[in-house]
């Protein structure tokens, strides 16, 4: 929530029009009804099914978005896993504890 909200608030800033998308099917859905440029996924998520979301993305969507995928930096198999998927670039993220 807290990454979610600083990206957004960072677009806005830059003039970026960002749409937070909840699930896999609400993401494909809105890539539908618009032209997203870039597709920013978290790999935590729960239930995420990577190749077949950019599979279905890339039926779906006029042009495909440029994927950015992050995730921890200590599951440098998933991070991996993504690559193969086909997502343009990774990002590992140290999660700082309180």
């Amino acid at each position: 929530m807290i990454f979610t909200s600083r990206i957004t608030g960072t677009a806005r800033a830059l003039g970026i029009t960002m749409k937070p998308a909840r699930s896999s099917d609400v993401l494909l859905a809105m890539a539908q009804q618009h032209t997203p440029a870039l597709v920013l996924i978290d790999l935590s998520n729960p239930g995420l099914q990577l190749p077949e979301l950019l599979q279905a993305l890339r039926t779906s969507s006029s042009s495909m978005p440029r994927m950015v995928a992050y995730g921890s930096h200590v599951d440098a198999a998933v991070l991996r896993a993504a690559r193969e998927a086909g997502c343009d670039r990774m990002d590992a993220c140290r999660h700082r504890r309180p």
